[in-house]
């Protein structure tokens, strides 16, 4: 159970400065914050559990300053001239963290990514990991999970999350993948 909550936290460490490239144009000043923020995710080797491309990460960037904006970011800490190395997301308004994720989940596979990493290690079979990413690209689970995180809780302390993601969990992996899972 803690490498799936490190793996949470983990997730959220990628998260916590990124999101629709809808193709419009930014401005100076947008443009100044979105590359201070790629610059950031990028250099930063504790950000992410597995590199994120340069693409990844404008996307990123980009999104969560056209959906939240240079004025929104500034409020929670984000400009063009510093990007927190904490989660500056900790403490927001629910409608920038939502903006954030609406980014976030339009630039990466998140479903994918999570049942990726599960199974860095090679103990999930490719079924168990394909299931994974199925089960949790259905529903609001893994957004939600993820909500709970960057806001400043642990998911696993919410029932009804841990019930949702335990069931997806015996669903698709063997008994002796959980038991590997839970070691």
């Amino acid at each position: 159970m803690r490498r799936i909550i490190g793996l949470v936290a983990s997730l959220v460490l990628v998260v916590t400065a990124c999101g629709d490239d809808s193709g419009n144009a930014l401005s100076d000043d947008e443009q100044a914050v979105a590359d201070a923020v790629v610059e950031f995710i990028l250099a930063d080797e504790d950000f992410s559990t597995r590199p994120l491309s340069e693409d990844e990460g404008r996307c990123l960037a980009e999104s969560t300053v056209q959906r939240i904006g240079v004025e929104g970011l500034a409020e929670i800490g984000i400009t063009a001239d510093s990007v927190p190395d904490d989660n500056p997301f900790e403490g927001a308004s629910g409608d920038k963290v939502d903006a954030f994720l609406d980014a976030y989940f339009d630039c990466l596979d998140l479903a994918e990514l999570f049942a990726s990493e599960l199974a860095a290690d090679g103990t999930l079979s490719e079924d168990s990991v394909g299931c994974l990413a199925d089960e949790l690209s259905e529903g609001d689970l893994l957004r939600e999970m993820l909500r709970s995180s960057i806001v400043g809780e642990e998911f696993d302390d919410d029932a009804e999350l841990m019930r949702g993601f335990l069931e997806i969990m015996v669903a698709c992996l063997s008994p002796e993948e959980l038991v590997d899972l839970a070691g």
